[in-house]
C-alpha cells in the first residue's frame, strides 16, 4: 500500500509564496517569503512510490544521517534542496582491533519522486544501499488499525525521559536532528535502549489509517549491546503549540545551514507531560527510512494523536528545511503490525 496526498497549490503574493495544503484530517496555510528574491517553490509535495523489494542485516549499524561502528562516527551533510550525503564506502572493516579504513565518496539523494535520486532510486544510487530496493522489512509503512493484529502481550512502553540532558540541534540537510546525552532509556523485551537522538521528518513518513500528519519525530534508541536499533515514531498533528518542542525550537532557525551545530541547553523529554506518547502504539519490524535502509529496527509508533505542532512552529521548520522529506510508505511483505489499544488509565 501507498500513501496518498492531495497535490499542494501555491502561488506567488506580496514577495511571498501562500501554500495550501490538505490531507484527510488536517489542512493549514504557510507563507514563506522567499529569501534574495528567489522564485517560490513547493513547500512540499508527495508522490507515489513502492519499491520492489530480500533481507540482510549489515555489520554495521546505520542511523538516519549516521553511520556507527564502534566508536567511529561519520556525519552526513547536504544542501537544502537535496540530500549531499558525504558518505564513506568502506574498502575494508577488520572488526578486530577496531581497524577501519574508508575511502571518501559523496552520493546525492533526494525525496522528488521522479528525479534519478528519488526514493525509487536510492538502491541503484551505492552498491551498499541495494536494501533500499531489494529489503523486504522496509519503512516506513501505511498503518491500517482495522488490519492489523491486537497483540494483547504488548505492554505499555517502558520509558524513562525525565532526566534533564544537554542537548544540541543540528540541520542534518534532510532533517532536524537534536543530540542528547544521557536523555533516558527505553526498556524493551528485556533489553535496556539508551536514547541516542531524535530528529523531525515533514510530512510524517507513517500514514496511520490515512492520515499523514504535518510532523513526525523518530527517538533513535540503541541497545546495550550495541546491536540492535529501536526508534519510536510520534505523530504531530496541527494544533496549539507543543511545549515538548517550545524547549528547542527557537534555535531552529540559526540552524539554517547544513551541518550547523547550536546548543540548546538543558532540556527535558518528559514523556508524561510534554511529550505524550500514550498506551496506543503499533509494533513492527522494519529499516531505516533514509539510505542505506538497513533492515532490523524495532519500530513503535505512535497511534494517538495528541501531539500537536503550531502554524508557527511549522513556518519555521519549513523556513530551514522546505523540501519534503517523507520517503514513500513501504510494502509489507507478509509482515506482522501488532497493535497494542488499552485505553489510558
Amino acid at each position: 500500500m501507498v500513501s496518498t496526498q492531495q497535490p499542494l497549490s501555491a502561488r506567488k503574493s506580496g514577495g511571498g509564496c501562500n501554500v495550501n495544503s490538505r490531507t484527510p484530517s488536517w489542512r493549514y496555510s504557510l507563507n514563506l517569503f522567499s529569501a534574495g528574491g528567489k522564485n517560490c517553490e513547493t513547500i512540499w509535495s508527495h508522490s507515489e512510490s513502492v519499491n520492489s523489494v530480500t533481507s540482510s542485516i549489515s555489520p554495521l549499524e546505520f542511523l538516519e544521517g549516521k553511520m556507527r561502528t564502534g566508536q567511529w562516527e561519520l556525519r552526513t551533510w547536504s544542501s537544502p534542496a537535496k540530500v549531499l550525503l558525504q558518505s564513506v564506502l568502506l574498502t575494508a572493516l577488520v572488526l578486530i582491533g577496531g581497524v577501519v579504513q574508508e575511502a571518501s565518496d559523496q552520493t546525492e539523494y533526494g525525496y522528488e519522486g521522479k528525479s534519478p535520486d528519488g526514493p525509487n532510486k536510492w538502491g541503484e544510487l551505492r552498491p551498499d544501499w541495494v536494501m533500499c530496493a531489494k529489503g523486504r522489512q522496509q519503512s516506513p509503512i501505511q498503518i491500517r488499525t482495522d488490519r492489523a493484529k491486537v497483540d494483547l502481550t504488548l505492554t505499555e512502553l517502558n520509558i524513562s525521559y525525565n532526566v534533564p540532558s544537554s542537548g544540541y540541534i543540528i540541520n542534518e540537510g534532510h532533517a532536524l536532528s537534536v543530540e542528547v546525552g544521557d536523555a533516558g532509556h527505553l526498556f524493551l523485551d528485556g533489553q535496556d535502549y539508551t536514547l541516542l537522538h531524535f530528529h523531525f521528518h515533514s510530512p510524517s513518513e507513517h500514514v496511520i489509517d490515512g492520515v499523514q500528519p504535518p510532523l513526525e519525530m523518530h527517538m533513535v534508541h540503541e541497545s546495550a549491546d550495541g546491536k540492535t536499533l529501536a526508534v519510536i515514531g510520534i505523530p504531530f498533528m496541527e494544533g496549539p503549540p507543543s511545549p515538548f518542542l517550545d524547549q528547542f525550537w527557537s534555535k531552529v532557525p540559526e540552524v539554517d545551514k547544513s551541518q550547523v551545530k547550536v546548543d540548546v541547553g538543558q532540556l527535558v523529554v518528559d514523556a508524561p507531560h510534554l511529550l505524550r506518547v500514550g498506551p496506543k502504539y503499533a509494533r513492527y519490524m522494519g529499516s531505516l527510512t533514509t539510505p542505506p535502509c538497513t533492515e532490523g529496527v524495532i519500530w513503535t509508533v505512535a497511534l494517538e494523536q495528541s501531539n500537536t505542532v503550531s502554524l508557527e512552529q511549522l513556518r519555521a521548520f519549513k523556513l530551514v528545511l522546505p523540501e519534503p522529506s517523507d520517503r514513500p510508505t513501504q510494502k509489507l511483505h507478509g509482515r506482522d503490525v501488532r497493535l497494542r489499544m488499552v485505553d489510558r488509565q
